[in-house]
């Protein structure tokens, strides 16, 4: 995924394997700070055609058996999502004015979802 600050974490687990073209900042090289990877400009840039497709991947895991669906209808200001569970029921229809906050708000219906069944 691409963060607001230009490096892409590739896993996120792992300090080292953030990359970006130019050589590493400060932080990455003395090792005592991991500053580059925190704050506002360590955020997701939910315009990035990697981001996307991983929060798609987060959102699928997050419904489980879901069937997921994230669309753009021509003409309309607005995306979509609807997630149907197996039973039919469509616990999650969320609309937002761009894709990446379309999934974010799928992410987040999912742990409140969560958080109700526990």
């Amino acid at each position: 995924m691409l963060a607001l600050n230009g490096w892409r974490v590739v896993d996120p687990g792992r300090l080292l394997t953030a990359q970006k073209q130019s050589a590493p900042p400060p932080a990455w090289q003395n090792g005592t700070s991991i500053e580059w990877l925190c704050g506002p400009l360590a955020l997701p840039d939910l315009t990035d055609p990697a981001t996307l497709g991983c929060l798609l991947a987060l959102v699928r895991e997050a419904w489980a058996q879901a069937r997921v669906v994230v669309y753009h209808q021509h003409g309309q200001p607005a995306w979509e999502i609807d997630v149907e569970l197996p039973d039919g029921s469509m616990p999650c229809v969320e609309s937002a004015a761009s894709e990446g906050t379309v999934l974010v708000a799928a992410l987040e219906a999912a742990e409140r979802r969560e958080v109700s069944d526990e």
